[in-house]
C-alpha cells in the first residue's frame, strides 16, 4: 500500500488534488489523461463492474420468468408408438375411431396384432389461483431486480472513487517525487559547499560525512517516490482495464465544491439517496414478498388444462380428441416441511429488517464523521501551508548563516529536513481537503459522473481566464 494514502479510512483515500498543486496549459492537457478519462475508461472496461453487470442481468431474467409463470403455457409433443399390449391396442383402436365388432371377439381382444399409434398433441394450461404463490413469486423478482440494480449503481460509485483515489494518489506520487528529486538536488549542492569548506578548513570531517548521508537518505526518498508513482500506475491501469504504458501522464484534478447542506440535511440526503440503503430496502420487501409465497402452500391451488390431439396408424393429423380439465388442490399435511419454510422466511425478513436500522444509523454516522474530517483537514491545510513557509525561510535564513560560518552543518541539513517534511505535509494536507468533500459526497450517495463534469467544466473556464488552474 503507498504511503501516500490515508491511514483513518479503508475505502475512501485520496480522491481529488487541490487546484493549484500542479498548473498546466491547454496544449499539455490535450495530451495527457484527464479524471474524467479515467472514469470513463474505468465505468466501460472495469472487468469487476462488467461481471456485476451480469449479475444484474440475472436478476431482470429472474422477473420475466416471474412474469412468464402468470401466462398460460402451451406445450406441443409428438410421440410414435408400436405395440401388441391387449389394453394398449384397444385403446389407441378407440383412439383412432375404428374399433369394430370384429375387435371384441375374445381372441382378437386377447392376442391382437401389433398396432401403430402417431399422436400429435397440444397442451394450454393456466394457473388460476395459488393462494397468491405466483404473485408473490412476481414481487420478489421485482424486488430482487430493484436491489441488484441499486447495488450495481454503488458499486459504479464505489469505482469511480476508486479510480479517482488511485488518479489521485499518482499524482500526489508525482509531486512527492518532484519534491525529492528538488531535495535530492539542494543535498547535492549542500555536499559540494561542505567539501569545499572542509578543503578551506572552515568544517571538520563529520561536517562531510553528515551531508554524505543527508544525500544518500535524499536517493532513497527519491527512489520511494518512484515506486509509489509506479504503484499507482499500475493499480489505475487495472481499474481502467488497460495495461500500464498505455497510460500518459496526468493532469492537476478539478477540485469540488464543499456542500452546502448542515450536517442534519447531509444525513437525510444521505437516507434517501444512498443507493447500498436503497439495495437493503429492497431485499427486505423481497423477503417479505418470500413470506406470503411460503404462507401460499396452505391455500388452495385451482389450475386448468385443455388437450387437443390426434392419433392415426399413419402420421397425420386425423381422428382429433379435445379433453378440457380443472384441478382444485390442497395441502393438507407435508411434514411440517412449509412451516419450516414458512419460518425461516420469516427469520429472514426480521434479519434484514435489523440490518437496515443498522445501516441507517451507520450512515448518519459515516455523514457526521465525513463532515468532522472535513473540518479538521481545512484547518490542517491552513496550518501546514503557514508551517511550510515558516520551514522554506527558516531554511533560506540558514543557508545565509551556514555561508558566513554562523551555522553548523547538522544545523543546515536539519532545517532542510524541516523544509522537506513541511513541505510533504502541506501537499497531503491539500489532498486531505479534496479527499474529505469528495468522501462525503460519496457517503451521501451523489457521486457521480456528473459531478466531475461540473467541476471540469469550471477548471476550464479558469485555464482559458488565466493560462492556469486558480
Amino acid at each position: 500500500m503507498s504511503p501516500f494514502f490515508l491511514s483513518k479510512t479503508s475505502s475512501f483515500r485520496y480522491v481529488l488534488i487541490l487546484s493549484g498543486v500542479m498548473g498546466f496549459s491547454s496544449a499539455a492537457a490535450a495530451e495527457s489523461l484527464t479524471l474524467q478519462q479515467s472514469v470513463a475508461m474505468a465505468l466501460k472496461q472495469n472487468r469487476l463492474l462488467a461481471a456485476d453487470q451480469y449479475r444484474v442481468d440475472m436478476a431482470r431474467a429472474g422477473m420475466d420468468e416471474a412474469n412468464g409463470y402468470l401466462m398460460p403455457r402451451v406445450d406441443a409433443s409428438y410421440s410414435a408408438m408400436r405395440s401388441n399390449s391387449p389394453m394398449t391396442v384397444f385403446g389407441s383402436r378407440l383412439l383412432q375411431k375404428r374399433v369394430t365388432n370384429a375387435d371384441f371377439v375374445p381372441a382378437t381382444l386377447n392376442h391382437p396384432a401389433a398396432i401403430n399409434n402417431y399422436q400429435p398433441r397440444l397442451t394450454l394450461s393456466m394457473p388460476l389461483y395459488q393462494g397468491g404463490a405466483l404473485w408473490a413469486g412476481r414481487r420478489q423478482a421485482e424486488q430482487g431486480v430493484a436491489a441488484s440494480s441499486s447495488q450495481h449503481d454503488w458499486m459504479r460509485q464505489q469505482l469511480m472513487f476508486q479510480t479517482i483515489q488511485t488518479y489521485m494518489a499518482w499524482l500526489n506520487a508525482d509531486a512527492q517525487l518532484q519534491a525529492a528529486e528538488k531535495t535530492l538536488e539542494a543535498s547535492g549542492r549542500y555536499l559540494n559547499n561542505v567539501i569545499s569548506m572542509h578543503k578551506r578548513g572552515l568544517l571538520i570531517e563529520s561536517d562531510v560525512m553528515d551531508a554524505e548521508v543527508h544525500r544518500l537518505q535524499s536517493e532513497v526518498r527519491v527512489n520511494q517516490s518512484r515506486n509509489a508513482v509506479a504503484e499507482a500506475r499500475d493499480m489505475l491501469a487495472r481499474l481502467t482495464g488497460v495495461d500500464a504504458d498505455q497510460l500518459t501522464q496526468p493532469i492537476a484534478a478539478p477540485e469540488f465544491q464543499q456542500p452546502q447542506l448542515s450536517g442534519e440535511a447531509l444525513t437525510s440526503a444521505a437516507l434517501e439517496s444512498r443507493p447500498d440503503l436503497k439495495a437493503l430496502q429492497a431485499q427486505l420487501e423481497g423477503s417479505r414478498a418470500g413470506v406470503d409465497k411460503a404462507r401460499s402452500s396452505f391455500l388452495p391451488h385451482v389450475a386448468v388444462q385443455a388437450t387437443q390431439e390426434w392419433n392415426n396408424a399413419n402420421p397425420s393429423v386425423r381422428n382429433g380428441n379435445a379433453t378440457v380439465s380443472a384441478v382444485v388442490s390442497m395441502n393438507i399435511f407435508a411434514g411440517g416441511s412449509d412451516r419450516a419454510v414458512v419460518s425461516r422466511q420469516e427469520a429472514d425478513a426480521a434479519r434484514l429488517s435489523l440490518e437496515l436500522d443498522d445501516k441507517r444509523q451507520q450512515i448518519g454516522n459515516e455523514v457526521r464523521e465525513a463532515v468532522r474530517q472535513l473540518t479538521e483537514a481545512q484547518k490542517r491545510s491552513k496550518t501546514e501551508s503557514r508551517a511550510m513557509k515558516q520551514a522554506e525561510e527558516s531554511l533560506r535564513i540558514t543557508e545565509l548563516r551556514h555561508l558566513q560560518g554562523l551555522e553548523k552543518t547538522s544545523d543546515l541539513l536539519n532545517a532542510q529536513s524541516r523544509a522537506d517534511m513541511a513541505r510533504a505535509e502541506a501537499i497531503r494536507a491539500g489532498y486531505d481537503v479534496s479527499v474529505a468533500k469528495a468522501q462525503l459526497m460519496l457517503f451521501t450517495g451523489r457521486l457521480g459522473e456528473e459531478s466531475l463534469m461540473a467541476a471540469a467544466g469550471q477548471m476550464n473556464e479558469d485555464v482559458n481566464d488565466k493560462g492556469n488552474v486558480q
